[in-house]
């Protein structure tokens, strides 16, 4: 087993909390914990990525403040980070369709 791949298992998830997963970065999978109470995506923490730094920090900074804001992942891209923007909002979208199951 590689020392690469975490297990996302050992998250601590409480009720309503979610483990999201999108592929597609520009370091692989991002990996989410979203908390999820009636519908309404109430935080989003990030669990695991491997992006670069300067490229990630603005999709941290204003990508999921947006997401939380509109309570949607239709939301614009970061420009410059695209990639990342869209494993973000895949892992969001992933975490949604499980509280939805």
């Amino acid at each position: 087993e590689s020392d690469l791949v975490k297990d996302t298992t050992s998250v601590e998830l409480a009720e309503n909390e979610y483990i999201g997963v999108g592929s597609g970065g520009m370091g692989g999978d991002i990996t989410l914990k979203v908390t999820i109470v009636e519908g309404v995506i109430e935080a989003i923490e990030i669990v695991e990525e491997n992006e670069t730094p300067e490229k990630f920090e603005p999709v941290k900074d204003q990508l999921i403040s947006a997401i939380i804001e509109k309570n949607s992942t239709d939301v614009d891209t970061v420009s410059g980070s695209t990639m990342s923007s869209k494993a973000v909002i895949a892992a969001v979208g992933d975490a949604v369709e499980q509280s939805q199951n």
